[in-house]
């Protein structure tokens, strides 16, 4: 039921460290997609065992009371939880997992969240420091065009003949 996804993958030399990333965390969620797959089978099948336990235990009952009605019945002594205690404990306790599984998932997503956030603002960061660069290298080649066209006006009169 558990996949395995080959580490060399995740790492291949033409992946960039954000695709690496995203590559990682797609299979960290495919894997604990499988495992709340398996758990949820788990449960399943622990439930209809119980179920057909509490049948075969109603009638074996009533079978026994049915064929010897003056026997009293066998109880479970006060030492002992029922059937019923355990399988209140049980749910509790698994409706306690399931509260803080889903809070461990709220709080990753609110990570996640915190993580895309600043992630679009290092990308916007680097989009206006490329963006100055060019409005300044583009400042820079007009000066230097500028200059050069200067230079050509002042060199003109010198060589008279270039002109002829």
């Amino acid at each position: 039921m558990f996949s395995y996804y080959p580490a060399q993958s995740i790492y291949s030399s033409n992946l960039s460290p954000r695709d690496r990333y995203l590559s990682a965390l797609a299979e960290a969620k495919a894997a604990e997609a499988d495992y709340l797959a398996a758990e949820a089978a788990q449960r399943e099948e622990e439930d209809y065992l119980r179920r057909r336990l509490a049948q075969l235990e109603y009638r074996k009952r009533d079978n026994f009371l049915g064929s010897r009605s003056a026997l009293p019945v066998p109880t479970v002594p006060a030492a002992y939880p029922s059937y019923d205690h355990l399988y209140r404990v049980h749910q509790q306790i698994a409706e306690e997992e399931e509260r803080r599984a889903e809070a461990e998932l709220a709080q990753r997503r609110r990570q996640d969240h915190a993580l895309r956030q600043l992630e679009a603002a290092r990308i916007h960061r680097a989009r206006e420091a490329a963006q100055q660069r060019r409005i300044k290298e583009e400042k820079e080649a007009a000066a230097l065009t500028a200059l050069l066209e200067q230079s050509l006006q002042v060199a003109e009169p010198i060589c008279p003949s270039r002109h002829k």
